[in-house]
């Protein structure tokens, strides 16, 4: 194959471009074309100026000026611009470094105006000054983002002059003023209503009446003038015995929350009164405790063997305290014996034995120091 052989690339737009005859709008002026280019580059007529097409191995060989006529004409009007755009295009590609121009502009489709990546041509009736500057800004609704093509990506649209919005910064949670808190006001505590003169004081008691030797639990109730708890105030407890001198004090205790105390009396042996004070002469209705005393019977026969020895142990009488034995007759009861306790507090019987089985009671009447108390007792009889 020689450098003129086109055979094997007579089917690509350049081949047959430059190979068909040329019409007479695209001859006319050839004459003068070509004493220009004579006359612009006289050294170049001969040159051979190569341009290489295709890829890989194969490479073809065009032939500059000094080719065939067709070749010469061709150039000719790629020089006046006077062939069709994609011809002039391609042998501008080829014959460009000898001064063969690229098509005019304006020839241009304007689909080609803005070819770079990431841009969209907009269309002309968009005006790509800056907007002007305005004293309110515009809230920019939120997009919703389109589904993505797969392989491609979305244009950007570029408008010169135009601001970009500045990014806003979101997921940073908003400052939360912090609440002053107002402390709660404490009241002012107030004292107790009136003069202390006129509180009110009462007294109970867990009971009234207790065996020797036990105990009881005293109760009061300290009231201000308008019947209000008068809280954390002394209170004295005080005891009066039979046959003491005056008032003693038991105990001191202070009123709680609901104006209360308690105060335990225990192992008493006599009857008790008790007040409770709280000063500014303010006390309680006494409170009268009775203590009951607690009788022993024992009886053994006498030595003349018709009669019984019988003793009565009172633990809680008073020396001198009488002590008497009864017994139940069809007119009543009968006294069958007395005696006054001594200083052990016991007193001693003779009673005749019954001709039956018999019950009989002993008695200790009350006292200031006592209650009354008693016993039952049964006799068989001797012999």
């Amino acid at each position: 194959m020689t450098q003129d052989d086109l055979t094997p690339w007579q089917d690509t737009p350049l081949v047959q471009a430059l190979t068909t005859a040329g019409t007479p709008a695209e001859l006319s002026g050839e004459d003068g074309a070509m004493a220009a280019f004579r006359a612009s580059a006289p050294s170049r007529r001969r040159r051979h100026v190569v341009r290489f097409l295709g890829t890989g191995m194969t490479s073809v060989a065009l032939v500059g000026v000094v080719g065939t006529g067709v070749a010469a004409a061709t150039a000719a009007a790629a020089y006046t611009r006077s062939l069709p755009e994609p011809v002039q295009s391609m042998v501008h590609d080829v014959l460009g470094p000898i001064g063969v121009p690229a098509p005019h502009p304006q020839h241009k489709s304007k689909q080609h105006l803005l070819t770079t990546p990431n841009q969209v041509a907009l269309p002309e009736s968009v005006s790509t000054a800056a907007p002007p500057a305005t004293t309110q800004s515009t809230p920019t609704p939120s997009a919703t983002p389109s589904p993505a093509v797969k392989g491609k990506q979305s244009p950007t649209v570029i408008i010169p002059g135009a601001v970009s919005p500045s990014p806003s910064v979101s997921g940073l949670p908003s400052p939360t003023p912090t609440a002053s808190v107002t402390p709660t006001p404490t009241p002012t505590p107030t004292g107790p209503a009136g003069d202390p003169s006129t509180w009110t004081i009462s007294a109970t008691g867990s009971r009234l009446e207790v065996r020797v030797h036990h105990g009881v639990q005293v109760s009061g109730t300290l009231l201000d003038a308008d019947g209000n708890p008068v809280v954390d105030s002394p209170v004295v407890v005080r005891v009066h015995l039979s046959g003491a001198a005056g008032w003693q004090r038991e105990a001191v205790r202070r009123t709680d929350s609901s104006g209360s105390i308690q105060a335990y009396l225990d192992d008493l042996t006599e009857n008790t009164v008790v007040v409770l004070g709280a000063g500014h002469h303010v006390h309680s209705t006494p409170l009268r405790i009775v203590v009951r005393p607690v009788l022993t019977v024992s009886a053994a026969p006498a030595t003349d063997g018709t009669s019984y020895l019988v003793t009565v142990s009172a633990d809680g009488g008073q020396p001198g305290d009488a002590v008497s034995i009864v017994k139940k007759t069809p007119d009543g009861w009968v006294v069958v014996g007395q005696a006054t306790l001594d200083d052990n507090a016991t007193a001693s019987f003779s009673i005749p034995a019954p001709k039956h089985k018999r019950g009989f009671v002993v008695q200790l009447p009350a006292t200031k120091a006592h209650a009354i108390s008693s016993d039952r007792f049964v006799l068989e009889p001797l012999g």
